[in-house]
């Protein structure tokens, strides 16, 4: 085979590898002006990222008969993002400012980044002592909220803050895979 038609063919399989992804990826649609917006702060990958927004659209929709858009802030892992919103919220206490952000809603991460979330920032300026919560409590009705979780337990774990500042979305599972022949050696 010449030179020239290994050239070609490997510049083939390239474009092919390039456009796959391209082909691959769902259209963006766009979106009105004017659509409702929620931004959300998340450590989730992107299929989740994206089967969530488009869910959230569709409810939307259907609810309201508006367009919506989810807006996502990615800045690092679950553990980054909770020294992240903890980091600003003190800011916000030691120069007086309101604390919160521009976000309005934090998804995803485990509970251990929740309850930590829940626990009292406090700094003392200039002798007087000020503090707030990452997260504010939602008062759901319980009744709705054993309707949707039945009990708020399972494993020991709750699946949502007995004060109402955060509430479990998902449940996952991890496993260990192992080789049975290598096990017997």
């Amino acid at each position: 085979m010449s030179t020239r038609v290994v050239g070609a063919l490997l510049a083939v399989a390239l474009l092919l590898l390039l456009a796959v992804p391209v082909v691959a990826r769902r259209a963006e649609q766009a979106v009105p002006a004017g659509a409702a917006t929620v931004i959300i702060v998340t450590p989730n990958n992107e299929q989740i990222r994206v089967e969530f927004a488009e869910g959230f659209a569709q409810w939307h929709r259907e609810k309201f008969a508006a367009p919506a858009q989810v807006i996502w802030n990615m800045p690092g892992g679950a553990t980054e993002i909770r020294r992240m919103l903890e980091a600003s919220a003190t800011a916000s206490l030691r120069d007086g400012s309101a604390p919160g952000g521009s976000a309005d809603l934090l998804f995803g991460g485990g509970s251990y980044d929740f309850e930590q979330l829940t626990k009292p920032i406090t700094v003392e300026v200039n002798g007087e002592v000020r503090s707030t919560t990452v997260l504010i409590p939602i008062d759901f009705p319980q009744e709705w909220l054993d309707a949707v979780y039945g009990q708020n337990s399972i494993a020991g774990r709750t699946l949502y803050d007995p004060g109402r500042a955060w509430f479990g979305t998902a449940l996952s599972a991890f496993g260990i895979v192992y080789n049975a022949e290598m096990l017997q050696r």
